[in-house]
């Protein structure tokens, strides 16, 4: 072999030394590094071991036992006016001319109280006149009686029977013209009534219509006139609301928080054709200081048919789709979820249906500690 192969040789065995001597120390990294990942994850399956023996406790929350009904009831209510019981226009029977009035709006008066006069110029005139004419009448009649009297005392020589019966003629025809004139006074006394107008009741002049030296038809409304002893309310209510109302009950009306005794005096019979609804009348009981129009409010009692469950509104879960949900408890001590929908609501509950249970135990309250799957325990009995 010559000198110069070998010093190839051996300068080929020295590279290749080196090689290894690299490649050695790298996998000696390598190892280090692997060990160290293999410490780590020890502790890593250490700790998880630590924490799947520290299970968390159940969650105390509260049960309700729900119990089915066939429907509910919804009170609506329903708003109508304060009223007059009574209310008149007040007008005169006969025609004339407007001599007084006097009342104006806003005036009280009492029953039989006079509020307004006719000019009775003609009716006075004319009375006077009649009165002369009975006073030719009496005497009139006076003296066709004495002279039948003294025909019935003659005998049959002394006169005829053709003078006895002119002079009984002439008795009935002079006390017929007296009890005409007569009729006729007690005519005019009427008219003179009927110039007078009074009040009908006691109440309040509401509107004053004319004024003196209007010359006015028979009717035409002069005064209006409220009576203000017993107020009423009109009420227009749904047909299914009314129909359960009773005559001559006992009922609360409402304004503005405040409740009014009343009687139910009546419920019409008619539907009014614009509103849809049955109208009833209530007679408060006392004649509350508010004024004619005021709003007042019924809330009627209606039975809707349907079954479902009365839940506190607490418990209501907001779901998707506008849906809503109610938390049970299931049987493995978990929360199970029940989709439900909100059909009436009285105070602090709800009348739901839905996917619930007769006799399911339900979370009323708390619901957002807790969730759908969570482990609980019920803290209280039902």
């Amino acid at each position: 072999m010559s000198t110069s192969r070998y010093r190839n040789d051996m300068s080929e065995e020295k590279d290749r030394g080196a090689r290894l001597v690299a490649l050695g120390a790298r996998l000696a990294v390598a190892l280090g590094v692997l060990g160290g990942v293999g410490v780590g994850v020890s502790a890593l399956y250490a700790r998880g071991g630590d924490a799947s023996v520290a299970v968390p406790a159940p969650t105390p929350v509260l049960a309700l036992t729900v119990e089915q009904s066939p429907g509910h009831v919804e009170f609506r209510r329903f708003a109508g006016r304060l009223e007059p019981a009574r209310r008149t226009e007040l007008g005169f029977e006969r025609g004339g001319l407007l001599a007084e009035l006097l009342v104006g709006e806003g005036d009280r008066v009492a029953a039989g109280q006079v509020v307004a006069r006719l000019d009775t110029a003609l009716l006075v005139n004319e009375r006077a006149r009649l009165a002369a004419a009975r006073g030719q009448q009496a005497p009139r009649l006076e003296l066709a009686r004495l002279t039948y009297d003294r025909q019935q005392g003659l005998t049959e020589l002394a006169t005829s029977g053709q003078r006895k019966d002119e002079a009984r003629l002439a008795v009935a025809e002079a006390e017929a013209a007296l009890a005409e004139t007569d009729a006729a006074l007690d005519g005019l006394a009427i008219e003179l009534s009927k110039s007078e107008l009074l009040a009908p009741f006691a109440g309040e002049i509401a509107a004053r219509h004319l004024d003196e030296g209007a010359v006015i038809a028979t009717g035409t409304p002069v005064l209006t006139l409220l009576a203000l002893d017993r107020p009423q309310a009109r009420i227009g209510l749904a047909p299914k609301a009314a129909a359960g109302l009773v005559p001559g009950e006992r009922y609360t009306l409402d304004h503005d928080g405040r409740a009014y005794p009343a009687r139910l005096a009546a419920v019409r019979p008619d539907l009014d054709p614009r509103a849809r609804t049955v109208t009833a009348l209530f007679d408060l009981d006392t004649a509350p200081d508010l004024p004619f129009g005021t709003v007042m409010t019924f809330d009627a009692e209606a039975w809707i048919p349907g079954s479902g469950f009365w839940v506190p509104v607490a418990a209501l879960v907001e779901g998707s789709r506008g849906l809503w949900t109610v938390l049970t408890l299931e049987g493995d001590g978990s929360l199970g979820s029940e989709a439900v929908s909100v059909v009436a609501l009285r105070g602090e509950d709800a009348f739901v249906q839905g996917s619930l249970r007769d006799g399911d135990r339900i979370v009323p309250g708390g619901t957002h500690r807790v969730r759908p799957g969570q482990a609980v325990r019920i803290a209280q009995a039902d």
